[in-house]
């Protein structure tokens, strides 16, 4: 009967067993960290007033530009100045850090 010699094959050999106890440990182990680490959510400022550029942009005398796709970009939704890779998320409805 080819299931069970299938079957007797996949339990008896220690190798197979321990890479799959170690697959599983790790898939749960980076689900765990996934669903407890800090997104980089940015906090929304409440202000009707737009916000100074931050200090390290250009026009602030640093070096990082404002707009472009390396620079800081403004979130009229969030009322502030996203740095370089954020994005506002449709979901939470709000910024995100480092939105990959």
């Amino acid at each position: 009967d080819i299931h069970f010699h299938t079957l007797h094959l996949w339990t008896t050999h220690s190798l197979t067993v321990t890479l799959s106890f170690l697959a599983a440990i790790t898939a749960l182990l980076s689900l765990w960290l996934t669903a407890t680490t800090d997104p980089g959510i940015l906090p929304p400022i409440s202000s009707p007033i737009r916000p100074a550029p931050p200090p390290d942009s250009i026009p602030s005398g640093g070096d990082i530009p404002l707009g472009g796709p390396l620079g800081y970009r403004y979130c009229a939704t969030c009322n502030i100045h996203r740095p370089p890779r954020s994005k506002h998320c449709n979901s939470c409805n709000c910024c995100v850090s480092v939105f990959d």
